[in-house]
């Protein structure tokens, strides 16, 4: 119990930080055990995007200690998940991002938040590309200011232009931000550093380009 104990006062580093905000914004959710517990972070994916996981899982050591796998019913898949120990540090993280009702929206704050690795991050999670060419990301779980505040965050923070484009799905309205192709290639170039090598399919690679990520990218 000693080493836990050590762990939950050990911060973690920015990297890590970034890496977290990124995991929120995209598949990962904070979850505590009971109400007056600290927060952790749980993270999945699917096997076809187990190189991506274990990516995930290796830059948030040693708050990670062991995965598993599952099956999906729904989709009859394999999914690997895991999750952080309880950590304080999370707590503020969870107060921003969800509600009493624990439903997550974007905090006012985003701009300050979201970093260039938090932004692969979010990409490798909810990105994807239309056509080869268009970046969408998907943000239907935010509603329409929410989608403002994403949009005006990646302006500010990275120059990057978006639109918000709405769609209907059984009756129920829904928005993700979408990238011309100038402003796709410019997002590609800003996350390329830190995207892990199975999920550079998510984004553009010019031909002239032969930048590989390798650890000394997160240090």
């Amino acid at each position: 119990m000693k080493k836990y104990d050590n762990l939950r006062a050990t911060p973690f580093t920015q990297e890590q930080i970034d890496l977290i905000i990124g995991s929120i914004l995209g598949d990962g959710c904070l979850h505590r055990d009971n109400n007056k517990g600290n927060f952790k972070l749980r993270m999945s994916q699917c096997e076809k995007q187990k190189q991506y996981f274990l990516f995930k899982f290796d830059k948030l050591k040693p708050f990670v200690n062991t995965f598993y796998k599952s099956i999906d019913k729904r989709g009859n898949s394999i999914m690997y998940q895991t999750a952080t120990i309880c950590h304080q540090d999370l707590n503020k993280y969870a107060k921003m991002f969800y509600d009493a009702s624990r439903i997550k929206h974007i905090p006012e704050n985003i701009e300050d938040l979201l970093n260039p690795i938090g932004l692969a991050i979010w990409i490798m999670d909810d990105g994807n590309l239309h056509e080869n060419v268009n970046m969408r990301i998907c943000t239907m779980g935010f509603n329409y200011q929410e989608n403002l505040l994403l949009q005006k965050a990646l302006k500010n923070k990275f120059n990057l232009d978006c639109s918000i484009k709405d769609f209907k799905y059984k009756t129920k309205l829904y928005y993700q931000l979408y990238f011309n192709k100038e402003n796709t290639i410019n997002l590609s170039n800003i996350i390329l550093p830190y995207m892990e090598e199975s999920m550079k399919y998510k984004i553009i690679l010019k031909p002239s380009e032969t930048i590989r990520w390798t650890p000394k990218r997160w240090r």
